[in-house]
């Protein structure tokens, strides 16, 4: 509590008052989200394509996703490490998805297919962790909520790929050029001109030698709630080969509901998973009215739903299992976003870094478990995400009970506050 108090205290000595975002710099990080941050969540379409432009099989396109999520994976935590201002960040990686979806359109092997996709989808992931560190200066859990949905809401144009006219090619070139002349008209703005704050030019960034930053890694509530959202994300990619394993198991073969198992997995399934528009912004709104342990346990429970409906199929819990989907990404990419802000802000973009470091080893760690897919691995997840997340909710209600109130130095208004330990 002492401790909590002093860093509070700390943090309003006069001139070092939280500088913010102005509302066109988070407007503009919103849309570039929503156009460009989505790439990996095109899968199910890209896939389809790729075996119906390129021929290759479902599991040769299955092979390409799970490969360019793990060079995802790895690239980001590299990306992240590296830091830099924000502008500059989010043009790096316009430029980077650039790259990747022109090599992509070009490449005919599946390693040079995977690793490609894996490129540009780790630069539309960077536009995306730029802007949370964007939405961590204002304090508020709703930016980051609003900016998590067009995160999800970009997949929406890959169903452009249902278009027969529109080639695969033709696509990603088209996304290609478009996000290089992004990049390009943002960097003869200036990106810091673009993404400054109201009382400095760019938003601060802070070193691992950092000592604030390093009291935040000596926080539990931090490193448990690193492991319920690693569990929790591995547990939704889990679920997706999951949920395809249900539903081909829950249809017959006959040709007739084959299509409905195509309607299942190329239609209903990504628009469930990716319409967090529907729930997001209310769970921030809920956070910043009530505190989080509300959206905690909606975040944890959700996710305990999907695999529940996953480990033991029906068409009816397939039924159930799209809202619960819904909610589940929603609540995991929310709090990834919003919660770490309860933290000292200047540590946003290194407790960041954590977050994928953990991710990344549970992730490895899942691979190493299999199987991907079936019952028995919602049912294996559902235990693992049990245990991996029930401590976060008990740590951060102990920390609620010590929170306090501080005057933020200039402002003459009170921002309540977490303590960090």
């Amino acid at each position: 509590m002492e401790e909590g108090i002093q860093l509070a205290r700390e943090g309003n000595e006069p001139g070092t008052a939280r500088s913010k975002p102005a509302m066109a710099s988070l407007c503009l990080a919103a849309v570039l989200n929503l156009v460009f941050s989505g790439v990996i969540q095109e899968g199910p379409l890209v896939q389809k394509r790729l075996v119906d432009d390129r021929g290759l099989s479902w599991a040769e396109a299955e092979f390409v996703f799970s490969t360019a999520f793990t060079v995802l994976t790895i690239g980001i935590l590299i990306f992240t490490a590296a830091g830099g201002g924000i502008g500059h960040s989010i043009i790096f990686g316009l430029l980077m998805e650039a790259i990747g979806l022109a090599c992509m359109a070009f490449a005919r092997h599946v390693w040079q297919i995977a690793v490609s996709y894996g490129f540009a989808s780790l630069g539309g992931v960077a536009v995306y962790v730029s802007s949370l560190q964007l939405c961590a200066e204002t304090g508020s859990p709703v930016p980051a909520a609003i900016m998590s949905t067009a995160f999800n809401a970009s997949s929406f144009f890959g169903y452009l790929l249902a278009l027969p006219a529109l080639s695969l090619d033709a696509f990603l070139l088209g996304q290609s050029i478009l996000a290089c002349a992004t990049a390009g008209v943002l960097f003869a703005i200036g990106p810091t001109r673009l993404f400054g704050t109201t009382e400095q030019q760019t938003p601060e960034r802070v070193s691992l030698a950092d000592v604030a930053v390093i009291k935040g890694f000596r926080s539990s509530r931090y490193w448990a709630f690193c492991a319920a959202f690693a569990a929790c994300t591995a547990a939704m990619v889990i679920g997706i080969g999951c949920f395809d394993a249900a539903v081909v198991g829950v249809f017959a073969t006959s040709s007739v509901e084959n299509k409905n198992a195509e309607a299942w997995l190329l239609n209903l399934f990504p628009l469930a998973l990716n319409a967090s528009f529907l729930s997001a912004p209310l769970l921030g709104l809920w956070a910043k009215r009530s505190g989080w342990l509300g959206p905690i346990l909606v975040q944890l429970a959700s996710v305990q739903l999907f695999l529940c409906c996953l480990a033991w199929p029906s068409e009816a819990s397939l039924i159930l299992a799209l809202p619960c989907a819904n909610l589940a990404q929603a609540a995991v990419y929310l709090s990834q976003g919003a919660y770490l802000a309860t933290f000292s802000c200047p540590e946003f973009s290194v407790l960041l870094l954590g977050t994928f470091l953990i991710q990344s080893l549970v992730q490895l760690a899942s691979n190493a478990l299999g199987p991907n897919g079936g019952a028995s691995a919602a049912q294996l997840w559902l235990c693992l995400v049990l245990l991996l997340g029930c401590s976060w909710p008990v740590l951060h209600w102990r920390a609620h009970r010590h929170r306090f109130r501080a005057l933020e130095s200039g402002s003459g208004r009170t921002l309540t506050r977490m303590p960090i330990s």
